[in-house]
């Protein structure tokens, strides 16, 4: 990810994102209905999702911080939390929020 963000800095970009998208506990959890929270079996620890956001976050600001002579910015990802954008495999609004209010965001 590090060499396509930087090229992405050569190439002119102004603003780079985290490309974490896919990093919620319902994208990475296997076996199960996409609007179905993970066991806590399938799940990831949240030492495991927080070492994966860091380390997209700091592939960004890496490249990021090698811009000459400008600001690049970086953005973070806040994905959906099942695997696609349709309605009928998206869990209630309080699931939602309990599990972005838990995902590491630092």
């Amino acid at each position: 990810m590090s060499r396509v963000h930087t090229q992405f800095v050569a190439a002119g970009a102004d603003v780079l994102t985290t490309n974490s998208f896919v990093v919620t506990p319902f994208a990475l959890a296997r076996g199960r209905a996409p609007w179905d929270p993970p066991a806590a079996s399938e799940a990831p620890r949240p030492e495991e999702l927080a070492e994966l956001l860091h380390a997209a976050a700091r592939c960004a600001n890496e490249a990021a911080a090698m811009a000459t002579g400008r600001q690049v910015l970086v953005a973070g990802c806040l994905p959906p939390l099942a695997t696609c954008y349709r309605p009928e495999e998206v869990g209630s609004e309080q699931a939602s929020q309990s599990v972005h209010y838990h995902t590491p965001s630092r």
